[in-house]
Parts: C-alpha cells; sequence; structure tokens
C-alpha cells in the first residue's frame, strides 16, 4: 500500500502466492489480485488509506498462470488471463464474492487485458508463441 501524495509505502498486504495484475473497480473500494502461482484471485477492501485482504478464491490450477484480472467499469463483470492455457476466464462479481463463467481460447500466453468503457469488450495482450521465429 503507497500512498502517492505523500510518496511513502504504508503497509504490505499479503494475497497469494506469485501476486501479479491488480486491478481496482472503478469507485475504489475493492481491488482483485491474480495470484499466479496459486491459480487464485485475492479480494481487498479498500477504504482510505486502510486495505484488508477479504479473501482468496482458488479459481484455476496454478499451471494456469493466472496473471491479470481486468475489472469492467460496470464492477459487475471481470476477465481472468489464464496465461499457461491460451485462455480467458469471465468472472461475474458481486461485491466480495465472485463466480466464474466460462473460458474463452485467446492468442497463446495472454497475460495483460482491459475492458471498454461500456463493459462490453474486453482487449488481451498476449506474450504469442514461444516457439514461433522472429522474421
Amino acid at each position: 500500500m503507497i500512498d502517492l501524495r505523500n510518496r511513502k509505502v504504508l503497509n504490505r498486504i499479503v494475497a497469494g502466492a506469485g501476486a501479479a495484475g491488480l486491478s481496482i473497480t472503478r469507485n475504489g473500494k475493492l481491488a482483485y489480485v491474480a495470484n499466479r502461482m496459486a491459480g487464485s484471485i485475492s479480494i481487498l477492501s479498500i477504504d482510505g488509506l486502510a486495505v484488508r485482504l477479504v479473501r482468496t478464491e482458488p479459481v484455476a490450477k496454478p499451471t494456469s498462470l493466472l496473471s491479470h484480472v481486468a475489472v469492467a467499469p460496470d464492477g459487475t463483470t471481470g476477465v481472468a488471463t489464464l496465461n499457461g492455457e491460451a485462455k480467458v476466464m469471465v468472472i461475474k462479481l458481486a461485491g466480495d464474492s465472485l463466480s466464474l463463467g466460462g473460458r474463452l481460447d485467446v492468442a497463446p500466453r495472454p497475460h495483460a487485458a482491459a475492458i471498454t468503457p461500456d463493459s462490453k469488450t474486453a482487449v488481451v495482450a498476449s506474450f504469442g508463441d514461444p516457439m514461433a521465429t522472429a522474421c
């Protein structure tokens, strides 16, 4: 936890193993952390400068390499990238709980994701096939 105004580290929050991508809801009340080595998502509650771990929810196998959770502006949907599976997982968000939707195939090694302002489309960045040769 960093106080950007005073440029000071305030606290350290322990999520799951390999905490990677993090997204904060538009209202600034919740954050979702992708735990890459654990295959889980940690939900953090934010109240001003106070941040606490609410819960950590297993959502995939550790070999799935969960890399990032993007949160839609409307706060009801998320997209989690599964780097080890070349898939994204759609997640329904409801406050401090989540439920899993479907999985969709994407380009190899997806990592970061973003959701458009109308909450209707996700864009996924991928590292591509590591076996492909560069020209």
